[in-house]
């Protein structure tokens, strides 16, 4: 990796961060000032969230078709131009369709702007698997800091400038990462570090090969990342009530849940920092394996610090596995169709992301949240002959 590629794979991840945690984390700052300007309730205003995130998910194999053909500073322009658009139409949040409709562009926006366009980038770019490894894990690195950078700030903002005050900050945030995009990102990454394969020789039929029989293997992917995605969204939803209802405080639990997503970060850390490139079982099984533990562990364990230790062995799990998503579908069908097949994973987790919070909340109803969370340990420690059908396939053909 050259010091010029170095730097805009750096300056991706900065981008990334800045459009995770201003489209996607800052409805939680605004939530609540939008509610109170509607009219609405908690509902009605979360069923906006919840319609930007379905568009999301629905818009993600378009634009991943358009990463592998090579129109990535396209997607990236208009996911800015959804984005201000989405967020200036925001500012009149005291009418509910209005608001639906500014969710319904920000969804294009974030399908054209979050990871899995900079992944498509990424991987079409960099032609050494090592340096394809280290700018993924340095993108979700950076990405990884995205709450934790940016909700302390909107929350600072609201204090100091108001709701739409935020809004209007928001919208420059998101123009100056987008000129970081177009000035220092695309003109390096944009250009594809190696022709697209043609005709018939060795390397494109060992791709062809591979890809034919990972196709028919697609259920597996979907299976083994979705429950990831299902168990990492009911873990958010029912961990903090399950824990004051062993006797944690409501500060120590939310505490306990913030850990999740910092322990994503050592996996991610240490594959940037590596200077070998792990075997796809390291990548794929163990991660699975991982969130299964920990899941086990937040269900079966009594007491608070086994709890929170579950809570970390997931969360270092669950971020691994977020990187190995594009390293298995790069390996799976090939660098030039990878944009294609993350679309097509990302439309399902998306959909998970959106279904799981109401329909873990009903399960835990029923059975309990402890109940709820074992059922998928479970799940995961099913889908591990998945992932290691997955990983021997994708080890085969490299």
């Amino acid at each position: 990796m050259s010091p010029t590629e170095r730097r805009a794979v750096w300056r991706l991840g900065a981008s990334q961060c800045l459009y995770w945690g201003l489209l996607y984390y800052g409805f939680a700052v605004l939530q609540l000032p939008w509610q109170r300007a509607s009219g609405g309730s908690q509902a009605q205003v979360a069923g906006a969230y919840s319609l930007g995130l379905l568009v999301m998910a629905l818009a993600a194999p378009a634009v991943g078709r358009r990463i592998d053909r090579g129109r990535a500073a396209a997607v990236f322009h208009a996911g800015t131009g959804f984005a201000l658009a989405g967020l200036v139409l925001g500012l009149a949040a005291q009418h509910l369709p209005l608001l639906y409709l500014a969710w319904g562009l920000l969804g294009l926006a974030m399908a054209c702007l979050l990871y899995e366009p900079a992944f498509g980038l990424v991987i079409r770019h960099f032609r050494q698997s090592e340096d394809r490894l280290r700018a993924l894990a340095t993108v979700t690195v950076l990405g990884g800091l995205a709450s934790t950078l940016c909700l302390p700030l909107l929350a600072y903002a609201l204090a100091c400038l108001g709701w739409r005050g935020t809004l209007m900050a928001m919208a420059v945030l998101v123009a100056l990462a987008s000129l970081m995009m177009s000035r220092a990102v695309l003109p390096t990454l944009a250009r594809t570090g190696v022709p697209a394969p043609t005709g018939t020789g060795p390397a494109q039929a060992q791709v062809q090969t591979t890809g034919a029989r990972a196709g028919a293997g697609f259920a597996a992917v979907l299976a083994t990342f979705v429950t990831g995605t299902v168990a990492a969204m009911a873990m958010t939803t029912l961990l903090v009530p399950l824990l004051v209802a062993r006797g944690m405080s409501p500060e120590s639990a939310a505490l306990a849940l913030s850990s999740l997503g910092v322990m994503q970060l050592p996996g991610r850390v240490w594959l940037m920092r590596g200077r070998h490139r792990p075997s796809m079982r390291t990548l794929v099984v163990w991660p699975v394996a991982l969130q299964a533990i920990g899941l086990g562990l937040v269900s079966f364990s009594p007491g608070a610090v086994a709890s929170a230790i579950g809570v970390a062995v997931f969360g270092l799990g669950a971020g691994i596995l977020t990187l190995s998503r594009p390293w298995l579908l790069q390996a799976l069908y090939g660098r030039d169709s990878v944009g294609y097949w993350n679309g097509r994973l990302a439309r399902w987790q998306g959909l998970a992301r959106a279904a799981t919070p109401l329909t873990a909340a009903g399960v835990a109803g029923m059975l309990g949240q402890a109940e709820t969370l074992a059922l998928l340990a479970l799940a995961l420690a099913l889908s591990l002959s998945l992932a290691y059908r997955l990983a021997s396939i994708a080890d085969a053909g490299n």
